[in-house]
């Protein structure tokens, strides 16, 4: 496979340096470097917010083969049940929340509207050729959330240890290499 990525060219600049063709750009602002470039496919994964999705395809709309979007769980408007699928709700924008809003605040603070409507976004530009996936919690090397390790640390550390919720309630983990 020929592999291109698209990045700021910020965070570990050399990382993947000869390994893959690099192009320079940021979702939030400039991606003019896609522009007449054609792709069997595309793999985005950082999107949360649905400007850089409609950003991203001002250049790539009719140029992909096929649009993978990593969303999240957490677009289901209610998480408290489990095996929620396609069928089932998600949350919407909130009454006077500009959805193309790239303040990084709301990032957080609106996650899961922001990737409904990134999910959107993706089907509106990329029509039948899309895939959508919803993951639960992304952990592996490189992660610097520190949400799942934590855990297996603290634990080991002994002692007490106070935890959220009941031991019963179901947590959804994938390794960023098996995504």
């Amino acid at each position: 496979h020929k592999v291109t990525l698209f990045n700021r060219n910020k965070t570990r600049p050399d990382m993947f340096k000869g390994q893959v063709d690099q192009l320079i750009g940021d979702l939030g602002a400039d991606a003019s470097a896609l522009k007449d470039k054609k792709f069997d496919v595309v793999l985005d994964n950082p999107t949360t917010f649905p400007f850089w999705v409609r950003n991203a395809a001002q250049y790539l709309e009719g140029n992909v083969g096929h649009y993978f979007f990593i969303s999240t769980m957490s677009v289901y408007n209610d998480n408290s049940i489990p095996n929620k699928d396609e069928s089932d709700g998600t949350t919407p924008m909130p009454d006077g929340v500009d959805p193309y809003t790239t303040v990084r605040e709301n990032a957080g603070k609106y996650y899961g509207a922001l990737k409904t409507f990134s999910e959107q976004e993706v089907a509106k530009h990329y029509a039948k050729a899309f895939t959508i996936v919803r993951p639960g919690l992304i952990v592996g090397p490189l992660d610097r959330s520190d949400r799942f390790t934590y855990w297996p640390a603290r634990i080991d550390r002994g002692g007490e240890v106070l935890a959220p919720g009941t031991p019963n309630d179901p947590s959804q983990i994938i390794d960023s290499r098996d995504l």
